[in-house]
């Protein structure tokens, strides 16, 4: 049991608001396809100016403040986003200057782990407080799912959205409250191929011409094998985590 609570949250929500019905004319189907076939009715788009890091330093700034949290509170600012704004500086280094905390040598630092980058944050984050090493922390998760879509393939560019969400945590001293109880984390590299972003790194290089660029920062998923990929292993972990 480590005893730790979540003392605020904030969200940020892009300007833009683009309905699914404006989205399946784009991707080349009936109006009323995407909600029909997700239930999604609509998803935030942002804009230029609202980058990973300005929409998460606004998601944190709201839950600095439900929490009652002066802003040089945290003891560490963790970044756990499914894409990084840039590969250097990290995400959060971004977010701390725009907090305006880039002076104050708050440890920043980014989890990478695509949809998994928030669970595995909180995760190291209730280490550090079990350990000792903090006793606050402020985790955010900023995304811009619209950079990267390709709109050919209909079910990957109709569920994904923009946004941004942030929590702060702290340490606890009742072990009969709130806590984390259990948890389990486990990879299989062999399915690495059904989920990739492969540009933004050192694979794809400038020397290989605009168009191998442009197609590794399209997102590509093949939803079906992900699905029996987890099918074929979450089961056995949730019960673990369970038991």
């Amino acid at each position: 049991m480590i005893p730790l609570k979540i003392a605020g949250s904030g969200i940020y929500r892009p300007k833009q608001s683009v309905p699914s019905s404006a989205l399946d004319n784009r991707i080349g189907k009936d109006t009323g396809w995407t909600e029909s076939k997700f239930g999604i009715k609509s998803r935030g788009v942002a804009d230029r100016d609202e980058t990973s890091s300005y929409m998460g330093a606004e998601a944190a700034k709201r839950a600095l403040e439900k929490a009652g949290w002066n802003k040089t509170e945290p003891d560490v600012i963790v970044g756990a986003c499914g894409v990084m704004e840039q590969p250097i500086p990290s995400t959060s280094v971004l977010i701390q200057h725009k907090l305006g905390l880039g002076k104050s040598g708050i440890p920043t630092f980014d989890v990478n782990l695509t949809c998994l980058s928030f669970l595995s944050a909180f995760d190291i984050v209730s280490m550090g407080i079990a350990s000792g090493n903090w006793k606050k922390a402020l985790i955010v998760s900023s995304d811009i799912a619209s950079a990267g879509l390709d709109y050919s393939v209909p079910e990957t560019a109709s569920i994904f959205g923009d946004g941004a969400a942030a929590i702060c945590v702290e340490a606890a001293n009742d072990r009969d409250g709130p806590g984390i109880l259990s948890r389990g984390f486990e990879t299989y590299g062999d399915a690495n191929h059904v989920a990739t972003l492969r540009a933004g790194g050192t694979k794809i290089r400038v020397e290989e011409g605009y168009d191998a660029l442009v197609k590794g920062s399209r997102f590509e998923m093949n939803a079906f094998e992900v699905f029996k990929a987890a099918g074929k292993c979450l089961p056995r972990l949730i019960d673990r985590v369970l038991e």
